[in-house]
């Protein structure tokens, strides 16, 4: 996935990074490493409960790594992207340890963006298969 290393680095002092993770210690790592940035905001929740939460805010960038932002609640996620903003997904090409049923979930959800004439998507085969979204 994207380090969140990364995205502090190219963002401007103005800029805000939101992370969400249900597990504290991954966010303890994090909070370890970068916790002194203030404009890095960790928060432990479940990912479907946060994005239900926060419905109609607008974010210039979204990476979903995980079902709540793909799969669950694709459509309110999308949402939350505003008009120019971009959306990032991985794990879009055939992983071997996919469960029985995975691959076509993932093909499912390509059709589906594929299928929207709000977004511009570009698919990329590099890594574990990248799909960079901009909203229009």
């Amino acid at each position: 996935g994207l380090s969140t290393t990364w995205i502090l680095d190219g963002m401007d002092e103005t800029s805000t990074l939101i992370s969400i993770d249900n597990d504290e210690t991954l966010l303890s790592i994090a909070k370890e490493n970068l916790g002194v940035d203030r404009r890095l905001t960790l928060i432990c929740t479940d990912g479907a409960d946060w994005i239900k939460r926060n419905a109609g805010q607008k974010y210039s960038f979204i990476f979903a790594d995980t079902w709540p932002g793909k799969y669950l609640l694709l459509d309110e996620v999308l949402d939350m992207v505003e008009k120019g903003g971009i959306y990032i997904i991985d794990d879009m090409l055939p992983q071997a340890n996919w469960p029985t049923g995975h691959a076509e979930k993932a093909t499912d959800l390509i059709s589906y963006l594929d299928s929207r004439d709000d977004i511009i998507l570009t698919k990329m085969g590099w890594a574990t298969g990248i799909i960079i979204i901009t909203k229009r």
